[in-house]
């Protein structure tokens, strides 16, 4: 994301441009997250440096530009991993953006087999999140290092607890993708392919696709949720159908001035998901539940 810097201007000109840079880092800002959401690192980044360059003061743009520069295999990990535990000790920023902070820096550290840190950099970010989803994902990365490494954080008992009580309520799918650090195997030709095409093919011929997500996005969704072997198969069938959903025009998004039409993923592997889906609604309460009484023993 961006990291926005005003210029050194007189006051009174300042205060003339501060609302339309501040319009503009938000616009910026929206760009990187959908960029982020959809799984498009280097468009993540460089649209999240472009809002951080008109607010330097946004914590969220820094910490989507350092998360995206390590989805991408930075040389400068390290660097980019201690500016997002710098996000964390904000303590003037958004709990979400310092809990997303602290689970982006868990992933790298685990990553490079840092676990220690890693689990303290997943206990911050579950007692921080304010959002359900970053908080089940917390929790899903702290029970998949206890099972991965079983002497790490053994010493908290109170959190041992809390994760033992919290593992029923997770959705399986969740468990099954944290138990599994980023670039795990059945993961990779995925990631290899899509990797490739975004690099060497997707410059060349530029941006076809009309769907939302984007079909390397949505192959990328397949991937993990339901390993290589059907991500293939799942994009297949999306080329296929594409001109029909695009003719039909029901669902048409704006996305960076474009009209696309979304087509999600959970829409077409419903078959996939069969003996899961009963599940994931209550569980989802579930996780609410154990959510607040996060909360309130935080606050004890």
């Amino acid at each position: 994301m961006k990291r926005n810097r005003t210029p050194a201007l007189a006051v009174g000109a300042l205060l003339f441009f501060c609302p339309a840079l501040m319009a503009g880092a938000a616009t910026g800002l929206d760009l990187a997250l959908d960029r982020f959401a959809r799984g498009e690192w280097s468009a993540c980044r460089r649209e999240a440096l472009r809002a951080a360059l008109t607010a330097p003061t946004q914590t969220l743009a820094r910490v989507l530009a350092d998360s995206a520069g390590l989805r991408l295999q930075s040389t400068n990990a390290a660097a980019l991993t201690r500016d997002l535990e710098l996000a964390v000790e904000e303590t003037t920023a958004p709990a979400d953006t310092r809990a997303l902070a602290a689970y982006e820096a868990g992933c790298a550290r685990r990553k490079a087999r840092n676990f220690q840190a890693a689990f303290g950099d997943f206990r911050n970010s579950l007692f921080l999140a304010a959002d359900t989803e970053l908080f089940a994902r917390s929790g899903a990365a702290l029970l998949a290092l206890r099972r991965e490494q079983p002497g790490v954080g053994s010493a908290d008992s109170a959190l041992t607890t809390l994760l033992d009580s919290l593992a029923s309520a997770l959705p399986p799918a969740l468990l099954r993708e944290d138990a599994a650090p980023q670039g795990a195997w059945m993961h990779r030709p995925v990631d290899w392919v899509v990797a490739f095409y975004r690099a060497q093919i997707g410059p060349a011929i530029g941006s076809r696709c009309s769907l939302q997500p984007s079909c390397s996005a949505y192959c990328l969704e397949a991937g993990r949720e339901h390993g290589s072997l059907w991500a293939l198969p799942l994009t297949a069938d999306r080329l296929v159908r594409e001109p029909g959903v695009v003719s039909a025009a029901r669902q048409p998004v704006t996305v960076g001035g474009q009209v696309r039409y979304a087509d999600a993923l959970s829409d077409h592997d419903s078959i996939l998901r069969r003996g899961e889906e009963t599940e994931v609604g209550s569980q989802k309460s579930e996780v609410g539940s154990q959510k607040s009484g996060v909360s309130s023993q935080e606050s004890e």
